[in-house]
């Protein structure tokens, strides 16, 4: 449920003169990031590319209880119904507000935010592809959740994020947004964290003392304010004149030109943030809020990815209350990106990619109502394409398991579960979204290499 939704116009030039002041931007200028025009590629055409948002089950989510189930009650206690929504197999349980202890006044709210795992691909599924039985080969959060994400699972290789947000000569400013997840980008691109609507507001206004009321009380007054940007402006003018080192005359030389294009940035529209009813939710608001944000400045040309994540996946203790509730909030979080995605216009450029840590071990760790699940190599991972690719790469199980949740492997081309396959990794993953958002022949790809896989899971 979305409720306020407007928008409102806002000047690039005020949302970015606070970002470049930051010294997040500066850095990035020092470190080569920016060139020329910041919208276009070497032809001077802006980038009409794909985008990419990425959310992070932070913790290691239990697939038994969303798109991986095993109908028996030694691996999950909540229920042991299995629906089938065309090729998808989902535990089919109930998701109850008030069994969660929330406002059952706003019972009905909730239900209709919070979808079953049934509502969600009967919704979703003929744009979705799940891969389950996917080998991290580990049990460590760091290294399973950097393997989950940029395909290797050793330090120092960029995120899915960075690759896309580098793609072509010209780089949007913000061109990859973190609110969370593996957001390495490996000298790629310029991180950026401003992903609240708080945090970008106090960028867009920096001389408003209350961002949202910017054209009210200001911290200097607009003479004031000019006096200073000429200082800033003549400060600038004598460090590069007096640098000495090639690398700092062009590291200021390309901090100027980021600057000076900057200025000629179109309006950035942010819409009013959804505002969800009751206490319960405040959590799954503010990663919705992030979508908000990161999809104005994906549709305003300002990114080409973000990086999302959700957490307290880790349910070693009380894995059956907490579990249902929190892949509830998080699938309800990945509804609302479709729709916003929609509304923003840019279903047809967005790609959602969902992944966690790892999995959770398909036995309980205790008997107890309050024993958890421990870590599990084996895991899900879940990609929404664009309408306009449905037919080919929606409505699609890749991969699965045994019965107690060992991968099984893959036979390339039709995709058929086989001894004689081939196993399914982060990596075989990572190759296929390659391809499928047009990286392969990138500058990141080619400098950070993932072999090809005969499973090409997108071709």
């Amino acid at each position: 449920m979305t409720r306020n939704i407007t928008k409102h116009g806002v000047s690039r030039r005020g949302f970015l003169g606070g970002a470049v002041a930051g010294l997040g931007l500066m850095l990035a200028a020092k470190r080569g990031f920016f060139s020329g025009d910041a919208r276009a590629d070497a032809s001077g055409v802006p980038y009409a590319g794909p985008l990419l948002l990425g959310i992070h089950a932070s913790g290691g989510w239990d697939p038994i209880f969303f798109c991986d189930p095993k109908p028996s009650a030694e691996l999950n206690r909540v229920s042991q119904a299995v629906a089938s929504v065309g090729p998808f197999r989902v535990s089919d349980h109930d998701v109850d507000p008030v069994a969660f202890g929330y406002d059952a006044a706003l019972a009905e709210d909730y239900r209709a935010i919070l979808p079953t795992n049934r509502r969600f691909f009967e919704k979703l599924g003929a744009r979705t592809t799940v891969f389950n039985g996917v080998d991290t080969r580990t049990n460590n959060h760091e290294t399973g959740t950097r393997y989950v994400w940029s395909g290797k699972s050793e330090v120092g290789h960029p995120a899915l994020g960075a690759l896309v947000g580098a793609m072509g000569q010209g780089k949007p400013p913000l061109a990859f947004l973190s609110a969370g997840g593996y957001d390495d980008v490996a000298g790629l691109v310029p991180l950026s964290r401003a992903t609240s609507s708080s945090s970008m507001r106090k960028l867009m206004f920096p001389n408003a003392s209350d961002p949202t009321k910017p054209t009210e009380a200001l911290y200097h007054a607009e003479h004031a304010m000019s006096a200073i940007k000429k200082a800033q402006e003549a400060r600038f003018a004598s460090q590069l004149a007096s640098a000495t080192l090639p690398s700092e005359k062009r590291a200021r030389a390309e901090l100027a030109a980021a600057r000076a294009s900057m200025g000629e940035l179109e309006a950035l529209e942010l819409p009013t943030m959804v505002d969800l009813p009751g206490n319960n939710l405040d959590d799954i608001q503010g990663v919705m809020q992030s979508i908000q944000v990161a999809m104005a400045a994906m549709k305003g040309g300002l990114s080409l990815s973000a990086s999302l994540s959700y957490g307290s996946f880790d349910t070693h203790g009380n894995h059956d209350r907490d579990h249902v509730v929190r892949l509830a909030k998080l699938l309800a979080a990945v509804e609302f990106a479709v729709a916003e995605a929609e509304r923003q216009g840019l279903s047809e450029r967005l790609t959602i990619v969902v992944g966690s840590d790892f999995g959770r071990g398909p036995y309980y760790n205790g008997t107890g109502n309050g024993s958890g699940k421990d870590h599990w190599a084996t895991t899900s991972m879940m990609v929404i394409v664009p309408p306009s690719q449905a037919a080919k790469y929606g409505n699609r199980v890749i991969g699965g398991t045994t019965d107690e949740v060992r991968p099984k492997k893959v036979e390339p081309g039709s995709f058929a579960l086989s001894d004689a396959g081939v196993a399914l990794t982060p990596a075989v993953i990572h190759a296929g979204l390659r391809t499928l958002l047009g990286l392969d022949a990138s500058p990141g790809a080619t400098r950070f290499p993932i072999a090809a896989s005969p499973l090409a899971v997108f071709t």
